[in-house]
C-alpha cells in the first residue's frame, strides 16, 4: 500500500502522515515502523523492505521522507512504485513537491495521494505584489535580495536584506521570497531539459527558470531542501509567535 502527502502547508502535510501512521499501527499488534531519509536511503534495504516481511511483524510502516524531491532517489523509485504499492507493507511518503510524471505514474497505479496547500491568504509572497518603495529608494529592485540569496553570497544578502526593510518592503515579503527562490531552484534542479513542462510546472517563464538553474550549483541537494524547510519553519514559528521573522531571516541569511 502506498501513501503520497505533499504540497507547501508543511504542517498539514505532518499531521495527516502521522494520523496515518498512528491509526495503522494501533490497529494490528505485531506492526514494526521504519523511517528513511535521503541521507539514510539505500537501494537494497529499500527493496528488502518492499517485497519482504520481518521475522517479528506482521506488517511494517514506512516513512519516506523527502525522497521524491532528490533527482537520484527519484528516478530509482519512479521505477519500484507499482512494487511498492503491490507490496505487503504500508509506505507513506511526504514531500514538499514531486516531480509531475512521477506524480501521474503513482496515480495510475491508485496510489492514495493527498495534495496539501496553504490557503491563498497564506501563501505569501509568490509573484508581484505591489508595495510602495519609500523616498530614495524607488528604484530599488527586490529581485536583487534574491539572486543574492540564490547566489548564496551572504553579505550582499545581508545588505539587500537590510536595504528592502529600509525601502518599505514588509519582512514576512522577504521571507518568502527567499522560500520562493528556493523553491524554484528545488524544482528547476532536477527538471531536466522540457522547459515547457518545467516553466508550467513551476508557474514561472523561461527568465525565471534559467536563473533557478544558475544558482543550482551553489548548493548540493541537501543543503536545498534544508534551507527550504528552515524557512518553512520560520513560517511556522512566526505564525505559532514563537519566532522574530526578521532576526530569524537576518541569521538564516547570516548562515547561508
Amino acid at each position: 500500500m502506498l501513501y503520497l502527502f505533499f504540497g507547501g502547508d508543511r504542517d498539514k502535510v505532518l499531521a495527516r502522515s502521522n494520523e496515518v501512521i498512528n491509526r495503522t499501527t494501533s490497529s494490528l499488534p505485531d506492526i514494526l515502523f521504519a523511517r528513511i531519509d535521503a541521507d539514510s536511503f539505500e537501494k537494497a534495504k529499500f527493496e528488502e523492505l518492499v517485497g519482504g516481511r520481518s521475522l517479528f511483524a506482521k506488517k511494517i510502516v514506512v516513512l519516506c521522507d523527502g525522497l521524491f524531491t532528490n533527482k537520484e532517489i527519484g528516478s530509482f523509485l519512479s521505477k519500484k512504485v507499482e512494487g511498492v504499492a503491490e507490496s505487503p507493507n504500508v509506505f507513506i511518503f511526504r514531500d514538499m513537491g514531486i516531480d509531475k510524471k512521477i506524480l501521474d505514474l503513482l496515480k495510475k497505479i491508485g496510489a492514495n495521494i493527498e495534495e496539501i496547500e496553504l490557503p491563498e491568504s497564506e501563501k505569501g509572497y509568490a509573484g508581484a505584489r505591489e508595495v510602495r518603495l519609500k523616498a530614495g529608494y524607488e528604484s530599488f529592485n527586490i529581485f536583487s535580495f534574491t539572486d543574492a540569496i540564490g547566489g548564496r553570497d551572504k553579505k550582499a544578502a545581508w545588505v539587500l536584506f537590510h536595504k528592502a526593510l529600509r525601502a518599505g518592503f514588509p519582512v514576512e515579503e522577504l521571507l518568502w521570497k527567499a522560500v520562493w527562490i528556493f523553491k524554484n531552484i528545488i524544482l528547476a534542479s532536477p527538471a531536466g531539459g522540457d522547459q515547457k513542462e518545467v516553466t508550467s510546472k513551476l508557474k514561472v517563464g523561461p527568465f525565471v527558470l534559467n536563473k533557478a538553474r544558475g544558482f543550482v550549483g551553489k548548493y548540493n541537494q541537501r543543503q536545498l531542501l534544508a534551507k527550504y524547510r528552515g524557512l518553512v519553519d520560520v513560517y511556522h514559528g512566526t505564525r505559532r509567535g514563537i519566532v522574530d521573522t526578521e532576526m530569524a531571516l537576518e541569521q538564516f541569511i547570516l548562515n547561508l
